[in-house]
């Protein structure tokens, strides 16, 4: 749905890591999608610490990634062929909670719908994409 140039996107991948005896959940979602600016935000619910990511964005040519918890944890997050990679060199966590992951920056929005795919967390868990 376009509304004055701002996209609202319910774009949801979670991915789920066996840790132990349970189960530890991700959830990303795309949100704050501006195609003029040519802005969004990846959104991020997490019940454990989350130590590194791994995903693909289609329907857009990323050109810049910065801020969000990613950062805040002094993650290395790049990006090539629109796929986003986030770690730390140094053990840090993205801590368990919720908010801004990572603010990105794009062009060449193609009109359609801006979608997560090829996702992975840390250790390399089983995905689903709601």
């Amino acid at each position: 749905m376009l509304m004055t140039n701002k996209l609202n996107l319910l774009s949801f991948i979670t991915l789920i890591s066996t840790l132990g005896m349970g189960y530890a959940s991700t959830s990303l979602e795309i949100q704050n999608v501006d195609i003029t600016a040519g802005t969004l935000d990846i959104y991020i619910i997490n019940s454990e610490p989350l130590g590194g990511f791994q995903f693909t964005l289609t329907g857009i040519t990323i050109t810049s990634l910065t801020g969000g918890s990613a950062d805040n944890a002094d993650f290395t997050v790049s990006t090539a062929n629109n796929t986003i990679l986030g770690f730390s060199l140094s053990g840090t966590t993205v801590p368990a909670g919720q908010g801004v992951l990572t603010h990105i920056s794009f062009s060449d929005y193609q009109g359609g719908a801006i979608c997560f795919s090829d996702a992975l967390d840390n250790i390399g868990g089983s995905i689903n994409v709601i």
